[in-house]
């Protein structure tokens, strides 16, 4: 079975892991750097298992995000995921569903 980072960096089209994931932060999303051939990005973990209820408010908050960047707002860069599950966010196989942004 691949590690996770190899499935991430695949489900986003990332390039080849160049390291393990690297503990960001544990609050309310498990946030990780994950190191690259092509660059570095910041991975996030939104949820495990099944879909919660609450997935429609991530849906409607990556529609806000896109906006914004279209206003010119400056906000970090999400990364899309080669087959999206929704939006900007992909099922990564039994580690659940992710998102992605370029490094800052």
């Amino acid at each position: 079975m691949a590690d996770p980072q190899e499935l991430v960096a695949a489900a986003f089209g990332l390039g080849e892991p160049v390291g393990g994931l690297q503990p960001i932060q544990v609050s309310s999303y498990e946030t990780w750097r994950l190191d690259t051939a092509r660059g570095s990005y910041l991975v996030k973990r939104l949820w495990s298992g099944a879909d919660p209820s609450w997935r429609q408010r991530h849906e409607i908050s990556m529609e806000l995000e896109r906006r914004a960047r279209q206003a010119g707002i400056a906000t970090a860069v999400p990364v899309r995921p080669v087959e999206p599950a929704f939006g900007w966010a992909a099922r990564v196989g039994a580690h659940g569903m992710w998102r992605a942004y370029e490094w800052v």
